[in-house]
């Protein structure tokens, strides 16, 4: 969405300069793909988090990365901006990705409280009171801790 040739040059000086430097080399990976989503899941597999607690991590990063780029995009279309379709077309991508991240992480822990007040949040905002239900049901024959993001 920016000058992605001048923030890879400036990017090639730093590496040069610093050639060691983890967080340079991690930020170089990130920026070697036009994909959001490949970009959200490289920025989230930095964290310290084992498994299954990462992939819940990145499904959660991906929701809120979906959630910005969607507002972008509308905040864009309205005032008319040349961006707009780009930024429109990431937004997609990413309500993709979310939707495959939260296959991952129920695959992964699908009694995740983290998980489930995720898609609890989700029942509420689409008013779906059978499908808010079966996570309350589920999240009872789980019994797990309270919900502490990883």
């Amino acid at each position: 969405m920016g000058d992605d040739t001048a923030a890879k040059a400036l990017l090639a000086s730093a590496l040069e300069r610093l050639p060691g430097d983890v967080g340079l080399a991690r930020l170089n990976a990130v920026i070697s793909t036009t994909d959001p989503v490949e970009r959200v899941v490289m920025l989230s597999e930095s964290a310290d988090v084992p498994e299954p607690d990462r992939t819940v991590l990145i499904y959660l990063n991906m929701v809120q990365s979906a959630a910005s780029v969607a507002q972008a995009a509308d905040r864009e279309r309205r005032l008319g901006a040349s961006t707009a379709a780009t930024t429109d077309k990431a937004a997609k991508r990413l309500a993709e990705g979310v939707g495959e991240w939260r296959a991952k992480a129920r695959a992964a822990d699908p009694m995740s409280p983290v998980l489930i007040e995720s898609e609890f949040r989700d029942a509420l905002r689409a008013k779906d009171s059978a499908a808010a239900g079966a996570v309350i049901t589920r999240a009872r024959e789980g019994k797990r801790d309270s919900p502490q993001v990883p």
